[in-house]
């Protein structure tokens, strides 16, 4: 579903993905336990869109297709 790929600092992250439908549990970093996350919830951009903020942890998404 989704491919993710970490840039950026520990308040932010920076992910890309090659779905517009996918979902954040908050657990985005290696070594990080169930207790660090979210709920898993499912996200999906419009087709306009090519960046959505996870409402919970403010996890970036960017929609990358190649």
């Amino acid at each position: 579903l989704c491919n993710k790929h970490i840039e950026g600092s520990r308040h932010r992250m920076k992910l890309k993905t090659n779905s517009r439908t996918f979902t954040c549990d908050g657990l985005i970093a290696e070594g990080m336990s169930p207790s660090d996350g979210h709920p898993l919830i499912y996200l999906t951009m419009k087709e306009e869109e090519t960046e959505m903020v996870c409402p919970y942890c403010s996890a970036l998404y960017e929609y990358d297709d190649r």
